[in-house]
């Protein structure tokens, strides 16, 4: 086959217009990522938020925990990243009750400890919602561990990490948490 001048270009003209036009049509990563659903949240010191029209920042570190075990990997991530310990880093625990536990599971727990050490009320959160669509809409692993995300005010994830506090993960984390 003989190649000419003329076809390579056009070739070349097809191809750069068809990622053009895949590029219009794709999803973006962010989209990808997945979205925080509107919830309703009440925080411990019990206000009352919606998410994620509420959230604190353009961009939000959030530490999700699913069961009462992963509570030690939630802490690893808060004592790891110095949460407690840094005010600029916007951030929140966020306590997800199955929406079949009902408003009393939200409110069973807070209630009765008294709260950590160096932790504000205002950052501790509680959603009853269904967990299943709540991992899928976010494009999370699964429940089987904490979620740490980066969410944007949108309810974007920007950024997403499982299980106990992971150095590198902490970092890149931190890095779309920090980006404009």
């Amino acid at each position: 086959m003989k190649y000419t001048s003329q076809g390579s270009f056009a070739l070349w003209i097809g191809a750069a217009s068809a990622a053009v036009a895949m590029g219009m049509v794709a999803p973006s990563e962010s989209g990808l990522m997945g979205q925080l659903p509107p919830l309703a949240a009440k925080a411990r010191d019990q206000r009352s938020l919606v998410l994620p029209q509420e959230l604190p920042a353009e961009r939000t570190l959030a530490l999700l925990v699913f069961k009462q075990d992963q509570k030690e990997e939630a802490r690893s991530w808060i004592e790891g990243m110095g949460l407690r310990k840094d005010p600029s880093i916007p951030w929140l625990k966020m306590r997800v009750v199955p929406a079949e536990a009902g408003p009393v599971g939200l409110t069973m727990e807070s209630s009765a400890r008294p709260l950590p050490a160096g932790l504000r009320a205002d950052r501790l959160l509680s959603v009853s919602t269904d967990t299943g669509r709540l991992v899928q809409a976010m494009g999370l692993f699964n429940t089987d561990h904490a979620q740490v995300v980066v969410l944007g005010r949108d309810g974007q994830v920007l950024a997403k990490a499982q299980g106990s506090y992971d150095q590198d993960k902490a970092k890149a984390l931190m890095e779309t948490l920090r980006s404009d």
